[in-house]
């Protein structure tokens, strides 16, 4: 879970395997804060790890993709940016 977004064209961006066979999720990304810094349904894996048009700056950050189904189901996590 750890990406470069630097522009060099390699692990520009947080890739989440498999992520489009598994429909119906919305992904959550939060600072050790615990504040909402991106918000996707249905994620692509295409953030870049800006928030607002900024680089977030190095460090660990952590997620929470939930599935929607009959039931909720959340899974969580961190992520690592480096430059």
């Amino acid at each position: 879970n750890v990406f470069s977004p630097n522009g060099d064209g390699v692990n520009d961006f947080w890739v989440v395997d498999d992520i489009k066979s598994l429909p119906d999720h919305i992904l959550k990304i939060f600072d050790r804060s615990g504040r909402i810094l991106f918000t996707a349904k249905n994620y692509d894996n295409n953030w870049d790890g800006r928030v607002n048009g900024n680089l977030l700056e190095e460090g660990t950050y952590y997620y929470t993709i939930s599935f929607l189904d009959n039931k909720t189901i959340t899974r969580k996590g961190f992520i690592t940016i480096v430059r």
